[in-house]
């Protein structure tokens, strides 16, 4: 089963960052991280995907979690309503559903995300999602690519605490030499993610 990064119970200040379309916009404060959602409904689902299934959680705002599960379905809900202590949680499997149908179709645009992290994380994570489909970046690259160069520590730290699988792509962070290891949701998983894009990338080509 893999290993959730624990969550600071506080950070002093936090970034959230709402993407709808081609749209990013970002806001910041420095109150409780966890208190950010008390007016928030998060619809959640389980939901079979070609990589294993997944809790979805989707807010009026955006995908705001996509984790994969190999163990019990009730601890990733469990540690989800942790994580988003202050709101409400509905099950509901139709709308997820269609997110995943989203997710594995041709040509189909990005879901609206919603992201909430450190000023740090955040930004680790928008330059993940500026990786495209096909690209892999090591560690240290990323740390460059966002003005941090030696801090690839601290990235790989911020990419194993990304919430939202597949969404945001951290499976295309390699180690240096090109080694796939430690992905949060395991390393077949990461390696099968990186082939089937390297297939659809090969479709789009011959298309």
């Amino acid at each position: 089963m893999p290993t959730t990064p624990s969550t600071p119970q506080h950070i002093d200040s936090y970034s959230i960052i709402s993407i709808s379309g081609h749209r990013l916009t970002s806001s910041s404060g420095k109150w409780g991280y966890k208190r950010f959602g008390a007016d928030l409904t998060i619809r959640h689902g389980l939901q079979p995907t070609p990589f294993g299934d997944a809790l979805v959680l989707l807010t009026e705002r955006g995908v705001c979690g996509f984790e994969f599960v190999d163990g019990s379905d009730g601890e990733a809900l469990d540690a989800a309503r942790a994580e988003w202590p202050l709101s409400e949680f509905v099950a509901d499997q139709g709308e997820t559903a269609t997110i995943v149908a989203r997710l594995f179709a041709p040509d189909q645009a990005r879901p609206a995300l919603l992201l909430r992290g450190s000023r740090f994380q955040t930004k680790v994570w928008s330059a993940l999602l500026q990786l495209p489909e096909g690209q892999t970046v090591s560690y240290g690259g990323l740390a460059s690519a966002i003005g941090a160069p030696g801090a690839a520590r601290a990235v790989g730290q911020a990419v194993a605490h990304n919430p939202l699988a597949l969404l945001v792509p951290c499976h295309r962070v390699l180690k240096q030499n090109g080694a796939i290891e430690g992905y949060r949701w395991g390393d077949t998983r990461k390696r099968a993610l990186l082939a089937w894009e390297a297939v659809r990338n090969e479709e789009r080509r011959a298309a």
